[in-house]
């Protein structure tokens, strides 16, 4: 049985008898609405208790400047910025009529109710409603969700289910002048609302642009905005590409409960080809873990292509974490043509570690497959098992003891002499080191230490199978900042010398330390090996001068270094610019302005001239951006850099009037006169849409043999779900 909601409430006489009183005065008046049983008229009115403290029970709060009552007819009737409170709603209006034998409340607009939590609010111009304030009929109105997300309809029909809307115009865009079409609206004849699913159903919506329309669908569901996982329809994308044609990308998103949710994509082209694609994610107390996947079915081929990517992570007890990845993929190309992952090497197995603020332990176990076509996985050390003890040990006085201990196996698909050769091996290195200040204000630091390995090789008979090696190094370095400052700023000059004392060691096959070049932050480093190989051995002498100027204007940085050796490095490539008796020359500058604009280089000279320069350059202003990169590599073929590099990279941004803007960005590679990618965009971005229409070019890579040209469309109607649409206003030539 539905419960009635009388009204009992104090007031003080204004004066004469009769069945009328009136409750008058320049202040505000508050009348309280119990829901309880109706007293009858007079003075017992006054003084009666609150019954119940459930919501449905408890009192409604009305306030108004004019609150008339008629005892016999049992009619209350509130005038004047009237406000009623109920269970957690707010309802504003002119006047309302309360008519106790109907038990209805009819209220005269304009009004505005909102839910409890806010989130929900309807404006009307007139409204009949229960005296919970949460089922009747509303006219002429508007229904607001998360204050962004506008329903306007001839009627709507609330309870507590919901909301049912008839002759619906929604749309989050608002028009910067009167009159003016919103950028896009959905018009349907009936339209759902259900809070507690927190979704919005439409009937037989159509989607209009600038009041024109231009799709039809029989029924549409979306989520509220706001709600950030919500089974549906994602953005789509629409690419024409020269691989593919026209193709139309259609991701849609399944929630799996509160911490697990799958995204599957089918994708048609125009060519005959199809495409699947999955992602998986799941989150436990301990662990996460995601998986991607795809398959495509080709005319011109026999079979499907398909391709697997999975990633786990678990905390473990004691610190420990567990972290698992397996990379799976039918031909080198597949990922990279549909554009699933640019990936050129995939990586499966296990690695367990633990770290803290002076330790780090990790194991791993790893297949490793190159996906370029100029590799040969049968030649490569694709198994590999590494275990790795780092720790730092302070002892005192400014003493520190640095232990770093590795072992490590690999194995080659390949028996073949030399080509196919495996390893094993130990490697660690102890140092112990001391920091003091002396003198006028130099900090000296000194150490001792000793690196070691020992290995086990196979299938190479230019090799002994057992070999070891010990490194007894001593090193002292000293360094002496020197600072001033005047009116426009500060400078610092830092002067740095390093000392450092060892044997030469007889080389050994280096297969995991191939890589190496001189850069800043590496001209101070002990060894400057990657990996267990190699172990930079021999005596040398390391000086550099840095000097740094800082001003409101900005920051300034140059320093320069070389390394002088006693012998011949070995083990180094002549590209690298740390072969022979002096390594290359490096210098560096580095520029910072305040507003976040920095220009930064990086050249080695050696004998033979520059072996590797780098510039990064990046320049910001109001409405528009630049950034360019330029890398100059000598070849190396031993670093596997066969060829030399000159390549540049160029973006730019630039802000166009009404929200709009264009974007581009192209790789060139000077040595070769190719051009590996290109691209130019034009995006719009309001509070109400994002689009995005770009073309882009693809040269033929390492992984594929094929060049590729497309245009991309995406287009995204803000303010419906997670995209609450929080950008500018959508104001623009013409609106």
């Amino acid at each position: 049985m539905k419960k009635s909601c009388p009204i009992r409430f104090r007031f003080r006489p204004a004066g004469g008898a009769g069945r009328l009183r009136r409750l008058t005065g320049a202040a505000r008046l508050s009348l309280v609405a119990l829901l309880a049983p109706f007293a009858p008229a007079g003075p017992s009115l006054d003084g009666a208790a609150i019954a119940g403290t459930d919501a449905a029970t408890q009192p409604a709060i009305v306030v108004a400047d004019q609150i008339v009552w008629l005892p016999s007819r049992k009619i209350l009737t509130a005038r004047g910025h009237v406000e009623i409170f109920h269970g957690g709603r707010r309802l504003t209006a002119a006047a309302i009529i309360y008519e106790r034998q109907q038990d209805r409340v009819k209220i005269v607009g304009p009004l505005r109710l909102e839910d409890e939590e806010g989130r929900v609010t309807f404006l009307a111009s007139e409204a009949e409603l229960d005296p919970a304030l949460r089922e009747g009929i509303l006219l002429g109105a508007r229904l607001v969700i998360g204050n962004r997300f506008e329903l306007a309809a001839r009627r709507i029909e609330t309870s507590a289910a919901g909301s049912r809307l008839e002759t619906v115009f929604a749309s989050i865009c608002k028009p910067c002048r009167p009159g003016a079409k919103p950028l896009w609206e959905i018009r349907a004849r009936q339209v759902v609302h259900d809070p507690t699913a927190r979704r919005i159903r439409f009937r037989s919506p159509i989607l209009a642009l600038y009041g024109t329309p231009v799709m039809w669908l029989p029924a549409l569901s979306v989520p509220e905005p706001g709600v950030r996982r919500a089974n549906g329809l994602l953005v789509p994308q629409l690419t024409n590409s020269t691989l593919h044609g026209l193709s139309l990308e259609l991701p849609y998103f399944v929630t799996l409960g509160p911490h697990a949710d799958l995204t599957f994509t089918p994708r048609i082209a125009t060519n005959g080809n199809l495409a699947l694609s999955l992602r998986w994610r799941q989150r436990w107390l301990r662990g996460v873990a995601e998986v991607k996947g795809g398959i495509a079915y080709e005319k011109a081929l026999a079979g499907p292509r398909a391709f697997l990517l999975g990633r786990t992570a678990w905390a473990l007890p004691r610190g420990w974490r567990l972290d698992g990845q397996l990379e799976l993929v039918s031909d080198e190309r597949f990922m990279e043509e549909y554009g699933y992952s640019g990936k050129d090497r995939l990586e499966s197995g296990l690695t367990l570690s633990r770290s803290g603020p002076h330790r780090l332990d990790e194991g791993s176990a790893l297949v490793i497959r190159s996906l370029r076509s100029s590799d040969d996985n049968a030649l490569l050390p694709n198994h590999i098992v590494e275990a790795r003890h780092i720790e730092r040990r302070r002892l005192g006085n400014g003493a520190m003891l640095d232990i770093d201990l590795a072992a490590g196996a690999f194995l080659r698909s390949s028996t073949a002499d030399i080509l196919g050769r495996d390893q094993s091996r130990i490697a660690g290195r102890v140092l112990w080191q001391r920091t003091r200040l002396i003198g006028p204000g130099i900090l000296a630091r000194g150490g001792l230490g000793v690196a070691f390995d020992a290995r086990a090789v196979g299938n190479d008979s230019t090799t002994p199978p057992t070999t070891a090696r010990a490194l007894p190094m001593a090193v002292a370095d000293l360094s002496w900042p020197l600072a001033a400052r005047d009116r426009s700023g500060s400078w610092l000059l830092t002067p740095r010398a390093q000392l450092m004392l060892a044997p030469e060691l007889a080389a050994v096959p280096n297969d995991d330390s191939t890589f190496a070049e001189i850069d800043g932050s590496n001209l101070f480093v002990l060894d400057r090996f990657a990996g267990l190989d190699g172990i930079e051995s021999g005596s040398r002498l390391t000086l550099a001068l840095a000097w740094a100027r800082q001003t409101g204007r900005g920051r300034l940085r140059l320093e320069a270094g070389q390394i002088f050796r006693g012998m011949p490095a070995g083990g180094f490539s002549s590209a690298s610019g740390l072969s022979g008796s002096r390594s290359d020359l490096f210098v560096g500058a580095d520029w910072e302005s305040p507003s976040g604009s920095f220009a930064a280089t990086r050249i080695s000279f050696g004998t033979a001239g520059v072996n590797r320069a780098e510039t990064r350059l990046r320049h910001e202003r109001t409405g528009w951006s630049v950034g360019l990169d330029h890398l100059w590599k000598r070849a190396d073929p031993i670093a596997g850099i066969p060829l030399d590099r000159n390549e540049i990279d160029l973006s730019a941004h630039r802000k166009l009037r009404g929200n709009w803007h264009i974007r581009g960005a192209i790789s060139h590679d000077f040595a070769n006169g190719l051009s590996s990618r290109a691209e130019i965009g034009l995006g719009y971005e309001s509070d109400c849409a994002r689009i995005d229409l770009s073309l882009s070019h693809n040269a033929a890579s390492s992984t594929s043999v094929s060049a590729s040209t497309s245009v991309s469309l995406r287009i995204t109607f803000r303010g419906l779900g997670a995209d609450a649409g929080t950008g500018p206003r959508q104001c623009g030539p013409g609106r």
